[in-house]
C-alpha cells in the first residue's frame, strides 16, 4: 500500500497527555484513542491545565484527520492552535499549525501549496519541535510529497524522518517510517529494498511499545513483496503468525494480514482457506467499520483480486475477468500501480482463457508497459535512494563525501560503476519476476590512447563528454548508461532483445561518428566506438554473466575492425 496503516496502541493515562511521548498515539486507528482523549480532555479541563486540555483536542483533531473527516479535523485543529496562540504555547502552535497544514492537503486530495507551509513551520520551529515531532512532521510530510508526485522530497523526508526517529528512540515511529518507505520502495518496483525496510520494521518486535499494530501491516506488505515474487509459501509464512495476534493489532492491522494470508493461499491452489479467510474478514470485521477512504479502496480491490485468483483456479474465467475489471474500476483515481498491475494481469489470462484476445491484448499491452515502467523507476529508484543515504549521512556527520562514495562521475554527469552494480542487478531481478528481455553492453571508445597522446587529456575529456550527450540524446528514458571507467562504458537497455539494442547502437554509433570536434583549430570528424551485446530474454541471467559475455563481442567488435556492434 502507498500510505500505511497506523498502528493501535496502549493508550497512555490521560495525565500524561501533554507530554511528547504522547500525542503520537493519534496516529493509531484503535477505537480507544477518541475515548481516551475525550477523557483527558474532560479531566484537565476540570484541573484547570490548559496545556493538557489543547493537547487532547490537538490529539482527536490529528485522529480525525485520519479517520472521522475533514470537517471536524479542521474544527479541532483550529480550534487547538487558536487556544496555544491565546495561552502562549509555542510547542503547542507548531504541532497545531503543522498538522492543519496536512489535513488541508488531505482534503484537497494532494495540495502542494501545502507542502511550502509544513516546510516552512519546520524551519521557524526548529529549535523548539522535540525529535518526536521532528519525526512525525518529516514523516507526515514525505505522505504529503508522495501524493503530488515529488517522489524524491517523500524519499528524502523518510529518511530524515528515520533519523529523528532514531534519536527519540521511539520504535513505533521508527517501524511507521520504515513501513512508509518500504511501500514506497514497491511502488518504484525495488523490491529488494522495500524487502530490506521491512525486515528492518519487523526488527522491532516490542507489541508492548505500540508496534504490534504497525509490524502487523508491515508483516503484509512483505507477504505481498513475497507473493509478487513467486515465493507463495514464503508470503503465507510471513502472515500466518500474525493470524495468532490479531488481538495485539487494530482494525485496519488485522484486515491487511487477513488479505496477505488469503492472497498467498490463493496463490498456493489453496481456494476453500482462500475463500474462508476473505469470508472471516468481512464477520469480524465489516467493511463498513473501514472508516479511512485509502485503507477501504486498497481492501476492496484486493479481495476482488483473491476473489479472481479463487474464480480462476476453479475454471470460472468469466467471473475471474469481471472481478478483475470491478479491482481495476475500483483503483481508479488512486495511486496504487502495483495492484492495479496485477489486477491487469489476472484480466488478461482471464480474457484470453475465454478467447477474448482483443481484450487480453489491450491488458497485456498496458501491463507490459507498466513492467517496463517498473524497470526505469526501480533504477531511478536505486539511484535516488543512495544519493539521500549518502546526502543525509553527510549532513550528519558535516563532513565530505569522498569521490568513492558518489553516485555519478563528475566529467560525463553519468552514474558511475558503483551504481552500475546495484541498479542492475535490481533491474534484472525486476525482470525475472515479469519475464521480460534485458540487454547489456559494453562499449568502448575506439583508439582512445591515441587521441589522448595527439590531441592531449583536455581533448580527450571533450570527447568522453560529447559521447554522453551523444548517447543520451538516442536512449530511452528507462535505458541506464553508466561510465564504468576510463573510456569504457556499459549500457543496460530493459525491455530490449539483443537485435533491438543492436540497431539503436548502430544508429548511436553513425552519429557519434559525424560529431565535429575542434582541437587546437583543427578539424576532427570520424571517431568511433566499438560494442558489444549480449542478452537476457527472461531476466534469468546473472549480471556477471552478462557483462562477461558483453566483454567478449566487445574484444571480437575490436578484432573485426573497430566502429561496430557484435552480438554475443
Amino acid at each position: 500500500m502507498k500510505s500505511s496503516e497506523k498502528s493501535a496502541l496502549t493508550a497512555p493515562q490521560p495525565s500524561s497527555i501533554a507530554t511528547e511521548e504522547t500525542y503520537f498515539y493519534a496516529m493509531g486507528n484503535d477505537s480507544a484513542i477518541p475515548s481516551f482523549a475525550q477523557a483527558a480532555l474532560e479531566s484537565a479541563q476540570l484541573a484547570g491545565n490548559k496545556n493538557d486540555e489543547l493537547s487532547a483536542v490537538l490529539l482527536l483533531g490529528i485522529w480525525a484527520d485520519r479517520f472521522a473527516g475533514h470537517e471536524q479535523a479542521l474544527s479541532l485543529l483550529t480550534r487547538a492552535l487558536e487556544g496555544a496562540e491565546t495561552a502562549g504555547l509555542p510547542l503547542l502552535m507548531a504541532r497545531s499549525r503543522f498538522f492543519l497544514a496536512v489535513s488541508r492537503s488531505r482534503e484537497r486530495g494532494g495540495d502542494a501549496a501545502q507542502i511550502p507551509v509544513m516546510k516552512l513551520i519546520l524551519e521557524q520551529n526548529n529549535n523548539t519541535l522535540t525529535a518526536l515531532d521532528k519525526a512525525l512532521f518529516y514523516n507526515s510530510l514525505a505522505v504529503s510529497c508522495f501524493y503530488i508526485d515529488q517522489t524524491e522530497e517523500a524519499v528524502r523526508n523518510y529518511y530524515k524522518a528515520m533519523g529523528f526517529a532514531v534519536t527519540a528512540n521511539n520504535t513505533f515511529v521508527l517501524s511507521t517510517v520504515l513501513n512508509n518507505l518500504g511501500s514506497l520502495q514497491m511502488d518504484l518496483g525495488n523490491m529488494e529494498e522495500a524487502k530490506s525496510l521491512f525486515h528492518q520494521a519487523l526488527s522491532h518486535q516490542d507489541t508492548s511499545s505500540g508496534c504490534g499494530g504497525i509490524l502487523g501491516i508491515v508483516a503484509g506488505n512483505l507477504s505481498v513483496v513475497l507473493e509478487r515474487e513467486g515465493r507463495f509459501q514464503e508470503a503465507r509464512d510471513v502472515a500466518e503468525p500474525w493470524m495468532m495476534r490479531l488481538d495485539e493489532i487494530s482494525v485496519h492491522s488485522r484486515a491487511l494480514v487477513y488479505l496477505a494470508m488469503a492472497q498467498a493461499c490463493a496463490r498456493l491452489g489453496e481456494f476453500p482457506e482462500a475463500g474462508n479467510l476473505l469470508d472471516s474478514l468481512e464477520s469480524r470485521i465489516p467493511l463498513a467499520e473501514c472508516t479511512d477512504a485509502v485503507s477501504r479502496t486498497y481492501r476492496i480491490a484486493q479481495a476482488l483480486l483473491v476473489n479472481a485468483i479463487i474464480a480462476d483456479g476453479q475454471g470460472k474465467m468469466r467471473l475471474a475477468l469481471e472481478m478483475a475489471e470491478e479491482g481495476i474500476q475500483s483503483l481508479a483515481g488512486h495511486q496504487e500501480p502495483d495492484l492495479t498491475d496485477r489486477l491487469r494481469e489476472q484480466a488478461a489470462l482471464s480474457a484470453a482463457a475465454l478467447g477474448e484476445w482483443e481484450l487480453a491484448y489491450r491488458y497485456a499491452s498496458v501491463s507490459l508497459a507498466d513492467k517496463r515502467r517498473k524497470i526505469s523507476e526501480s533504477a531511478r529508484g536505486i539511484s535516488l535512494t543512495l544519493g539521500i543515504k549518502h546526502e543525509l549521512e553527510q549532513a550528519y556527520h558535516d563532513r565530505d563525501l569522498s569521490r568513492e562514495l558518489s553516485l555519478s562521475d563528475p566529467l560525463t554527469g553519468l552514474l558511475n560503476r558503483r551504481f552500475f552494480g546495484e541498479a542492475a542487478s535490481s533491474m534484472l531481478s525486476l525482470a525475472r519476476r515479469e519475464s521480460i528481455p534485458v540487454s547489456l553492453a559494453m562499449i568502448d571508445l575506439d583508439r582512445f590512447k591515441t587521441v589522448n597522446d595527439s590531441y592531449g587529456h583536455s581533448f580527450g575529456d571533450t570527447v568522453l563528454v560529447e559521447f554522453a550527450k551523444a548517447m543520451k540524446a538516442t536512449l530511452r528514458h528507462e535505458d541506464v548508461l553508466v561510465r564504468y571507467g576510463g573510456e569504457e562504458f556499459c549500457l543496460i537497455m530493459p525491455g530490449a532483445a539483443s537485435h533491438a539494442m543492436k540497431v539503436r547502437l548502430e544508429t548511436a554509433l553513425a552519429d557519434f561518428s559525424r560529431i565535429v570536434f575542434n582541437p587546437g583549430g583543427l578539424e576532427l570528424t570520424g571517431l568511433t566506438w566499438s560494442a558489444g551485446v549480449d542478452c537476457s530474454p527472461d531476466g534469468s541471467a546473472t549480471l556477471e554473466a552478462l557483462i562477461i559475455s558483453a566483454d567478449c563481442a566487445l574484444y571480437k567488435a575490436k578484432e573485426s575492425g573497430r566502429a561496430r556492434v557484435v552480438l554475443a
